[in-house]
């Protein structure tokens, strides 16, 4: 058996994913599935990667008997076993008490006042460390006060949703922001949670069932109404369902059979042609073929697990173990592929979508239509085989690592419509990050540079942009209310603030005018710098029905060829390095066709700058300068803080400094009389200062007290006797 790996090939991006685990009846070893898959998820997780369980079985909290935490509470066996500690109920209750309490008028500020009260959680609070290694745990609710039934209870799903559609979807961004897999346990049945976590959750839907009626009844309708809510909504992530068969008896063969196939004279449909008929339909299949898929994927009943809250995949086992059917489908779910889709078929590692359709049908549905007469190749952005469109032109993008989660479905709706998109997730392993990067903007048609409260403190983003818009290949794009850096004010971005279908089909209709007729943003010679912006808001304008480019329409048009690349540059103006990370001075150096040298000096004392800043460039900023020119930049060096010498003598003091990786500077001598010889009493700067390395530090020592007796005079002998007499 391969070895399971959840790390992604260059081009897919490492945002976490949301995973629901979903049955309609209890009974079915849901919570245990969920249990066993997040362990073995955690097992394959890279450095500073972790996995979230969610206890969203508010009526029936189990997932924490699985996952104790660090330090055991001191809960009874014979309750619920919740303590004091804060869950998922109270989460909601602090979020709710964050939002408005009547429902905004317009969409954007619903969607503003949302995303305030999501971003303004205490995530950290709320989830707890478990004995495992790499997962923690949102458990249900806090039960000090005896109350946790009452705030379930009385709990407003509808109401919040009402007062903020966009919740829901927001906090799984964040929630897939800062886990790499995030298991969400919901509650069974048809109910307001149940809702939630199958349809406006997550982006994998896991269905667990067991061969009967009920169970199979229940997934079917859920499914559909998932489904069918993602396809006819705004939400552009995807959805994919991952059916899995539990307590099968592998004892009985023939009844295994019988409901996994069907029997007509029993009046039994069988699991798989159900399931295959409900996929089909859901995501427009001409067929959909699970024979493989449940060949492989099934989880048998064994009755050394039939008792307490074990967990099979951390006893291994062999290929006829739980362990390894729970390894088997964890396989499938990093791979992140259809589950019609063969394991043979799949990539080594697996995308994070199913591949987007056109821009017609709504991008979370696959896209396999096509006649088998149709070329394919793999999709860019989600690494899943899709008809071959016909190439359209090259297209570089360039955001902050932090939005790529909100850029993704943007990509993924650019190479549908047959744009050859790039990121720098692209960089095959050991290459020259600032000539590849250089290469590919400029054999770029149009370049995509995506705003955000991120993108415009990013210095390499602006570089990006900067570079572009030298060469008239440059499109801004909007996604947070901000204004553009200085020297991009003056550009019409394209808003996608809201992310609605009428802006996507926009801003490849603008795509495709750029690289039909290669007219982009006009070149400046002012770049941007790193600290300055505009200090007043620039309006953003929509492009609204003014040019909109419908493919389907266009398709007997003849496509008049794609522009050629630009020539590089001759002559380049030198941007402003000058309080810049000198690590993205260099990559901007790189990206602008010119050289760098780079050495450190000691900055002077009280000076602004720390270690790897830029404090001095030749040329200066603005000059023009030929392709391959020298930029010397001067960094400053090593920061250190001045150590507390008052009370230490000159020998301690030596030792300190020089732990500090700083110098003794002058040494003076102050007579006191209360302190020893020797006692250093004063210095300068005072402890903590921040210095460059090697700065001096001056001192004061205490010397020895040196008093004058007051001088003798004769005795007066007019004054008689003294008084000592």
């Amino acid at each position: 058996m391969k070895e399971l790996s959840a790390r992604e090939p260059a081009g897919v991006a490492a945002a976490g994913r949301i995973v629901t685990f979903y049955s309609y009846k209890g009974g079915t070893g849901r919570t245990m599935a969920l249990a066993n898959v997040a362990c073995l998820l955690a097992e394959t997780l890279g450095a500073g990667e972790r996995v979230l369980v969610v206890d969203w079985d508010l009526e029936a909290p189990g997932l924490h008997r699985f996952f104790p935490p660090r330090l055991r509470g001191q809960a009874a066996a014979s309750d619920i076993g919740l303590d004091a500690t804060p869950g998922l109920i109270d989460l909601f209750g602090e979020l709710a008490s964050r939002l408005p309490a009547e429902p905004a008028t317009a969409e954007d500020a619903a969607e503003a006042a949302a995303r305030a009260a999501v971003e303004g959680l205490a995530l950290d609070s709320y989830a707890a460390d478990t004995e495992f290694a790499n997962i923690r745990i949102l458990r249900a609710g806090r039960n000090d006060d005896g109350g946790y039934s009452k705030r379930v209870g009385t709990f407003d799903w509808e109401r919040l949703f009402m007062r903020a559609p966009a919740v829901y979807r927001l906090l799984a961004e964040r929630l897939a922001r800062a886990y790499r897999w995030v298991l969400i346990d919901s509650r069974t049945g048809v109910t307001d949670t149940s809702g939630i976590c199958t349809t406006l959750l997550p982006e994998k839907l896991v269905v667990v069932f067991t061969p009967n009626l009920q169970s199979l009844s229940g997934v079917r309708e859920l499914v559909e109404r998932a489904t069918r809510y993602r396809r006819d909504s705004d939400d552009l992530r995807p959805l994919l369902v991952y059916p899995l068969a539990s307590r099968i008896e592998a004892s009985r063969q023939d009844l295994r059979t019988r409901w996994r196939l069907g029997d007509k004279d029993r009046g039994i449909v069988g699991f798989q042609p159900m399931f295959e008929d409900l996929l089909a339909r859901a995501y427009g299949l001409p067929a959909c073929d699970l024979g493989t898929y449940f060949d492989e994927v099934q989880i048998q009943q064994t009755a050394d697990y039939a008792y307490g809250e074990q967990i099979a995949a951390r006893s291994g086992g062999d290929r006829f173990s739980l362990a390894n059917s729970y390894r088997v489908f964890v396989e499938r779910l990093v791979a992140a592929g259809p589950p019609w889709a063969s394991a043979a078929a799949l990539p080594p590692v697996a995308p994070a979508a199913i591949a987007p359709p056109p821009p017609v049908e709504p991008l979370w549905v696959a896209h396999a239509k096509a006649a088998p007469t149709e070329s394919f190749k793999v999709d860019p952005v989600t690494r899943v085989a899709r008809p071959t469109p016909e190439h359209r032109g090259k297209v570089f993008t360039s955001f902050a690592r932090a939005d790529r989660a909100r850029v993704e479905p943007i990509l993924a709706s650019l190479a549908s419509s047959g744009f050859d998109v790039w990121s720098d997730r692209e960089l095959p392993y050991g290459s020259d990050f600032s000539r590849e990067i250089a290469h590919q903007l400029e054999m770029a048609d149009a370049v995509l540079v995506f705003w955000s409260q991120e993108s415009v403190a990013s210095t390499a983003v602006r570089d990006e942009a900067y570079v572009a818009r030298q060469r008239g290949r440059l499109i801004p794009v909007m996604l947070d209310n901000v204004a553009p850096p200085l020297g991009f004010g003056d550009l019409q971005s394209h808003d996608l603030t809201s992310m609605t279908r009428r802006g996507l089909d926009e801003l490849v209709g603008r795509v495709d005018q750029l690289v039909r007729t290669g007219q982009g943003a006009p070149a400046t010679g002012a770049p941007p710098t790193r600290r300055q912006f505009w200090k007043e808001a620039v309006a953003v304008a929509t492009l609204g029905g003014a040019v909109l480019y419908w493919f389907t329409s266009r398709s007997a048009d003849p496509k008049p060829p794609p522009a050629p690349a630009p020539a590089p540059l001759a002559t380049v103006t030198v941007p402003n390095f000058v309080g810049s990370d000198s690590a993205d001075a260099a990559r901007t150096v790189g990206l602008l066709g010119l050289k760098v040298e780079m050495s450190t000096a000691p900055d002077k004392p009280g000076s602004e700058y720390i270690e790897g800043v830029v404090t001095a460039q030749t040329p200066l900023a603005g000059t023009a300068s030929p392709a391959g020119t020298v930029v010397r930049l001067i960094v400053a060096s090593e920061t250190a803080y001045a150590p507390t010498l008052v009370g230490t003598n000159l020998n301690s003091a030596l030792k300190l400094l020089a732990d500090a990786n700083l110098r003794l500077g002058r040494t003076s001598t102050v007579p006191v009389s209360d302190r020893p010889p020797g006692t250093i009493v004063g210095q300068r700067p005072a402890p903590g200062a921040k210095l460059p390395a090697g700065s001096a530090v001056d001192v004061d020592v205490a010397a020895e007290s040196k008093l004058v007796p007051p001088p003798q005079r004769a005795p007066n002998p007019s004054l008689g006797p003294s008084l000592g007499r």
